[in-house]
């Protein structure tokens, strides 16, 4: 790893303001669906009374919401896949772009094939959004160097909760107006075009194809990674690695457990409050916000604390993320039974609950939510993939369960204190394996098809020599040593993988040192300003 450190604000943190927009984008297209249901098929939502409501039966409202997921699924592993093969800024590309279409030709649609055409154009959108979490994983990974990684990781999906919030919003004010639910389509497909323009202009697909960025941040960032640029090798994925991990088993699980009590808070909690509280929490627009706002404020609290405790080097990465992991799992399952025993003369309470909940619960943001990025950052778009399929069915299946204990009388709390604590004990039990099995460090498969461990750490330190090479260009006006330095390198000098004997582990160095004992004006010692061998006390490969 390299020590130089890059510009404060550089191009890498424009990529994170762009992939945020991306994840506000994708979830204010999705989460401004059930709202727009709401004026589409109810009489006087509008004040235009020209605008045009359907009769849609219940179970046609509820498969044109569910539609979605049904492509969303589909394409989360192949999108991580995707993106690897493609490039993220292609794929990212394609996914908003044919989103914001698709949004704008919805009225149009709608109006000629009801809610059969709603529920395909639904499929189409999901098939593309389910893809654009795993290419924002490909696109930070290859844009954040490895002391930055958490927080580009977190900024960018930290846009989740803000598109909520303005879905909800923005939502409400366009479909109760004279411009009624049409135009909230056509104000998805402008925002997402929008976007598309300024991820073109300022867009790249990883540092080594941007040309925007400096010299100086581009060899920083490539310096500062464990990442394989090697394109014969992009598209290869180590599924015996990862499914013979116990660093995967332990994060599928944990997150496994994170998505079960999730889905009761989100989709069980407001109708406890409907049926044993009779408040309709739902309907009233703040109150449904506020736990999407303690989340989206809270986020970047706790992201402030995890990245100084680590940058100071109070706590190290790994305790930093069982730390945050365990308090927001903890103490939501304790908030969870504690709810089970509020009552309808304290719904303030119920709702206060609820909002420290989700302020709480965010906080594995900074664990187990981006884990992957620290076990495999070359395929954290194919690891999120994977890991968000298994996180649907788990979403899909505690629906029936909660359905299953409570039955028929959803007034009945004790039944709903069941509910509440078998989520509770599943969000103990699951950071519990987070605890005693998570890894913190990168595993060998994340090298595909390198087998032996000393040999990742030979290819690895190759391959950030090669890249420091490659990322700052010569510049011999702004270094006068730099002429000089060449000339006395001798002819043979070879920094190449082949100079490693191919048969074995090499004890030695993977680059020799040219040793001039002066001293140039600047302090450093001739050949060692320009490359560093990994032991000066080590001969060279040159005197072997």
């Amino acid at each position: 790893m390299s020590s130089e450190k890059g510009p404060r604000f550089g191009i890498r943190h424009l990529q994170t303001v762009l992939l945020f927009l991306a994840v506000f984008y994708a979830n204010f297209t999705e989460r401004n669906v059930p709202i727009a249901l709401v004026a589409m098929t109810g009489e006087d939502t509008s004040s235009n009374p020209n605008v045009h409501t359907f009769n849609w039966e219940p179970k046609q409202k509820q498969l044109v919401l569910s539609s979605f997921f049904w492509g969303f699924v589909v394409s989360l592993i192949p999108g991580g896949f995707l993106a690897k093969k493609f490039g993220s800024k292609f794929m990212l590309f394609i996914t908003i772009f044919g989103s914001a279409v698709l949004s704008l030709v919805t009225p149009i649609v709608v109006m000629k094939g009801e809610w059969k055409a709603f529920c395909g154009i639904r499929v189409a959108q999901g098939l593309l959004q389910g893809m654009v979490n795993p290419i924002v994983m490909e696109h930070v990974t290859k844009w954040s160097p490895q002391s930055e990684m958490t927080l580009h990781t977190s900024l960018s999906l930290s846009g989740v909760d803000l598109g909520t919030i303005a879905a909800m919003g923005l939502g409400g004010i366009i479909g109760g107006s004279s411009l009624g639910w049409p135009m909230m389509s056509y104000t998805s497909g402008v925002i997402g075009f929008f976007w598309c323009i300024l991820w073109v202009i300022f867009g790249g697909s990883s540092p080594k194809d941007a040309t925007l960025i400096s010299p100086l941040e581009r060899n920083f960032i490539l310096c500062n990674q464990n990442i394989d640029y090697d394109q014969n090798k992009k598209t290869i994925i180590p599924w015996k690695g990862i499914f013979t991990s116990v660093a995967f088993y332990a994060l599928l699980i944990t997150t496994s457990a994170e998505i079960w009590g999730y889905s009761t808070m989100l989709y069980e909690t407001p109708i406890y409050f409907d049926a044993v509280l009779n408040f309709d929490i739902a309907n009233n627009a703040l109150f449904s916000a506020l736990p999407h706002i303690a989340s989206w404020v809270m986020i970047y609290v706790y992201l402030l604390i995890g990245y100084t405790l680590v940058k100071r080097e109070i706590l190290s990465l790994g305790a930093m993320r069982k730390i945050f992991n365990s308090y927001g799992m903890f103490i939501p399952a304790a908030i969870l039974i504690g709810l089970g025993f509020v009552d309808e003369n304290h719904k303030v309470t119920g709702v206060v609950l609820v909002t420290l909940l989700n302020g709480v619960n965010v906080a594995i943001g900074l664990g187990s939510g981006i884990n992957l990025i620290d076990i495999a950052p070359n395929y954290a778009s194919v690891f999120m993939g994977i890991i968000l399929v298994v996180n649907s069915i788990i979403g899909f299946i505690t629906p029936l369960v909660v359905a299953a204990i409570v039955g028929d009388d959803e007034s009945d709390r004790t039944r709903w204190q069941i509910v509440f604590a078998i989520s509770a004990v599943i969000f103990v039990l699951g950071n519990l394996v987070f605890i005693f099995f998570a890894k913190f460090d990168v595993q060998p498969w994340n090298f595909v098809g390198d087998h032996d461990p000393k040999a990742n750490v030979i290819d690895r330190q190759i391959s950030a020599i090669s890249r420091r090479e490659s990322a700052v260009p010569r510049r011999e006006s702004l270094d006068p040593w730099s002429e000089n330095l060449d000339s006395r390198r001798p002819s043979n000098f070879s920094r190449r993988e082949s100079r490693i004997p191919k048969d074995g582990f090499d004890p030695w160095m993977l680059s020799p040192v040219v040793r001039d004992e002066r001293f140039d004006p600047r302090g450093n010692v001739f050949g060692q300003s320009r490359r560093q061998s990994l032991s000066s006390r080590r001969p060279s490969v040159n005197s072997i």
